[in-house]
């Protein structure tokens, strides 16, 4: 778990009491308790088992994370979207942070975090993409340090709104999951009114899509 995730844990005023037992991102994937990274191979011609682990993911527990109440998530995805994009995006892209801020800052987009990023009217489709993948990684990948219902908000949303908003798809999985993972996000819980809202325009413009 990264120090700045924990301390907004410190600081959300919730008490998360496993936290500061021990470190259950390292625990899990140090002893090797990550069934769904194994099934994941970043190599080409593999999409059809990516998409796959991410249905499996979708649907399933993973029973190497440890419990997470609604308070928990909701707080950690709240830290997370204010979180700035150079943080966690920058090592993902040749040129790394300085790159990123380029492409944040273009056409006078000023966007600073994830929240900035999600919400904004005509966002990058390039730094969609790469917050579906840094959320990817989160999913099924070997080091994680979001919780799984977290990384997959931010996974689909990164997803449906590129749809939406950019026009282009930025995934290989069907129309029919992505529009399952929109719809598993806006009964989850715990989002905050804005992200619910975005989300539910993402799903409606995407069955407005087939339907035409």
């Amino acid at each position: 778990m990264s120090r700045r995730l924990k301390a907004a844990i410190r600081n959300s005023g919730i008490t998360f009491s496993y936290f500061f037992m021990q470190d259950p991102t390292r625990s899990f994937v140090q002893q090797g308790m990550n069934p769904s990274a194994s099934s994941f191979s970043s190599q080409p011609g593999s999409l059809q088992k990516e998409a796959k682990s991410l249905s499996l993911l979708l649907d399933g527990v993973d029973q190497g994370e440890p419990h997470w109440t609604k308070e928990d998530l909701h707080a950690i995805l709240r830290h997370q979207l204010q979180a700035p994009l150079q943080v966690d995006l920058g090592a993902l892209l040749p040129g790394g942070a300085g790159k990123l801020e380029q492409l944040a800052s273009a056409r006078g987009l000023l966007l600073k975090s994830f929240r900035d990023l999600l919400t904004h009217p005509h966002p990058p489709a390039e730094l969609l993409a790469m917050t579906k993948e840094f959320a990817k990684r989160n999913l099924i990948g070997p080091e994680r340090t979001l919780p799984g219902d977290v990384a997959r908000v931010m996974y689909f949303s990164s997803i449906g709104i590129s749809i939406w908003k950019t026009g282009k798809n930025i995934s290989q999985l069907p129309r029919e999951k992505i529009r399952t993972g929109l719809a598993w996000c806006l009964g989850c819980g715990w989002l905050e009114p804005d992200i619910q809202n975005l989300l539910q325009e993402a799903l409606d413009h995407l069955k407005e899509g087939e339907s035409a």
